[in-house]
């Protein structure tokens, strides 16, 4: 069984411009055929990891069609991932704007693009 970044890579090979490895409090890796971009995630305590997965994929895919750069997007999407551990629930339970902004200066982090 191939797994983690060598399945990315095979993945690869059948046709997407780019895949990415979510990896929990560890951050995560995107990967296209020339490039491999990793971000180390932000270490939070988790107090529920409901809709964590979901929000992370809402926070990159926005990045993504705002054209952000490759470290941007994993930066934001870790961020919201980080920001929605630390709250219970999920539905209208997702961080806001404040909660991200909060993860990003708690640990001394920032996004050009989004503040353009």
């Amino acid at each position: 069984n191939v797994t983690g970044l060598e399945a990315c890579r095979r993945l690869l090979t059948k046709g997407p411009k780019m895949v990415c490895l979510k990896r929990g409090a560890q951050g995560s890796t995107l990967l296209t055929i020339s490039a491999q971009v990793e971000h180390g995630g932000f270490a939070v305590h988790a107090l529920d990891t409901t809709a964590a997965g979901d929000s992370y994929a809402a926070a990159f895919i926005y990045a993504y069609l705002c054209g952000w750069s490759a470290l941007s997007m994993l930066t934001f999407a870790n961020a919201m991932g980080a920001a929605k551990v630390r709250k219970i629930g999920s539905g209208t339970h997702v961080p806001g704007r404040d909660e991200l902004f909060s993860i990003l200066h708690e640990f001394n982090e920032s996004i050009v693009e989004w503040m353009e």
